[in-house]
């Protein structure tokens, strides 16, 4: 019974960690390999575990105290998961304190029931799995940024080098037939981070040394690299010759040209490196005796794992009777034409940027002014029940507009306008680009309360943010965003006239 309770919870551990990493997974495209983790770890671990020998008496022996301190180590990282879950359901902290739950529980439970020999051997495999994570943003974003940069100048330089006139915008790539953006062509990121994996895997697969591990890791990334500089290299030339309708027609298929080359010649640095048949499966034997474990541990677990939901929906009903609730977008855009001079049509947002956000509601819109000034304004609604802040929040001006090519001159400022008889408090951010400076105005809403953006905000205060949402019980509450981008015009006053008259235009006074 000891063996099952701690089999049940386990079960229970993993689902919920890899429940939520394929939710990740299906959004994030530099995550599309994520699936095959698991199950390379499977395989992985049931050679490493063949080849393990079964526990000794004396390998039985652990500290109870310290396995009962890894143990609630372990629970605190679940239920704190389960806890963010409930209130933000994007926050990259999530999937690190799951698996990391999920990795400390298995460990456990191999130290007790199979020694450290079994342990040892499961090393590997457990820690294999957090290929599959996702990095975190203050991470992932610089790494993303500089190799989608490099890769946007050294297709630039090669264009011209041989003829094609192009230019670089941050991550895009224009020349006289079209334009095509890095992040579209992929970065690079994906096959970075997916030869990692590979390469990760058949180090293991053939049991190499450090030195030849790292070789091989090394070597992958370059080859990721290269194979991506070559994709994006072969669409610029599709556009330069056939336009933005050759992009269309042969963007999957060079794409996948350029994955498959790549993965074939990390496996053929592989099959050079070692010139065998890979040692796991000659070397695999018998599983190894699992002893019984002593001890309530399990049930305490499994009890607490299983129990989790439970515990977290009463915490929100206890502290959560008064938390305000969103139902409904605070401002609506005007369905009838502008007055008064200025002009307003739609604008068209992509399906897939839409697809990334998963709001409920959206409109874009271009507008014109009487004196010649062109805004452009963006309203996005999340209904209660889609428990997505780091959606709104994770997306503000000064994430995206880099991939656009823009370069943050200064912000966030924090600003209030004052349209009608509403108020809007939000921030100023400048961005500039060959020679174009621009001012956006970006606001957020929480269940209709404002959310000040400040120069810490991408640390600290969102951090604050949902802990602050948490201990109140704030969850479901709606989230708004709001983000107007206007020519820069050198003095805050008058941007935030020329914004507050853009907003009464298109919005009127709000709700």
């Amino acid at each position: 019974m000891r063996m099952a309770a701690w089999v049940i919870a386990l079960l229970v551990v993993w689902g919920r960690a890899l429940m939520h990493l394929a939710s990740e997974w299906s959004l994030n495209p530099q995550f599309q390999f994520g699936p095959a983790v698991p199950v390379l770890a499977l395989f992985l671990a049931w050679f490493r575990v063949r080849s393990a020998a079964s526990p000794a008496p004396a390998e039985m022996e652990a500290s109870s105290c310290r396995m009962r301190v890894w143990i609630t180590l372990a629970l605190i990282m679940f239920l704190w998961a389960e806890l963010i879950l409930s209130v933000d359901t994007r926050w990259r902290i999530i999937s690190g304190l799951q698996v990391g739950s999920a990795t400390i529980l298995t460990a456990v439970w191999l130290r007790q029931a199979g020694g450290l020999a079994v342990l040892r051997a499961m090393a590997f495999p457990l820690l294999f799995v957090w290929v599959a994570v996702p990095w975190p943003t203050v991470i992932e974003f610089p790494v993303t940024q500089g190799l989608m940069l490099m890769v946007t100048g050294i297709t630039v330089e090669f264009l011209n080098a041989v003829g094609i006139a192009a230019l670089q915008h941050g991550n895009v790539i224009e020349m006289s037939c079209g334009v095509v953006g890095v992040e579209t062509a992929c970065s690079g990121v994906q096959s970075f981070q997916a030869s990692l994996m590979v390469s990760l895997f058949l180090g293991e697969l053939w049991r190499f040394g450090l030195r030849r591990r790292l070789a091989l890791v090394a070597a992958s990334a370059v080859i990721a690299f290269a194979g991506n500089l070559a994709r994006t290299i072969g669409l610029a030339w599709i556009v330069s010759r056939d336009g933005a309708a050759g992009l269309e027609r042969h963007h999957d298929m060079i794409g996948s040209m350029a994955s498959g080359m790549t993965f074939l010649m990390i496996l053929g640095l592989a099959f050079m490196l070692a010139r065998r048949t890979p040692v796991m499966i000659r070397e695999a034997g018998r599983l190894p005796v699992l002893r019984p474990i002593r001890g309530h541990a399990g049930y305490v677990v499994a009890l607490m794992v299983i129990l989790a939901p439970l515990l977290v929906s009463g915490w929100f009903y206890i502290r959560g009777k008064n938390a305000h609730v969103q139902n409904e977008a605070l401002w609506m855009m005007r369905k009838a034409g502008a007055s008064g001079g200025w002009r307003v049509e739609e604008l068209r947002v992509p399906e897939e940027s839409l697809r990334i956000l998963q709001c409920s509601e959206s409109r874009s819109v271009t507008c014109r002014s009487p004196g010649g000034v062109t805004f452009q304004i963006h309203h996005f609604f999340w209904k209660p029940l889609v428990e997505v802040p780091s959606l709104a929040t994770a997306h503000t001006p000064d994430i995206c507009m880099p991939n656009a090519g823009w370069t943050l001159v200064r912000g966030p400022v924090p600003v209030t306008l004052n349209v009608g008889s509403k108020k809007i408090s939000g921030a100023f951010f400048h961005f500039t680009q060959a020679g174009v400076e621009v001012c956006v105005f970006h606001a957020i809403w929480h269940g209709g309360e404002p959310q000040v953006l400040s120069d810490a905000f991408h640390s600290l205060d969102r951090f604050r943010d949902r802990a602050e949402m948490i201990w109140e019980g704030k969850r479901n509450r709606g989230h708004e965003v709001l983000t107007l981008i206007v020519p820069a015009m050198g003095d805050r006053v008058l941007e935030a006239g020329e914004c507050r008259e853009a907003l009464e235009c298109v919005f009127g006074a709000g709700k």
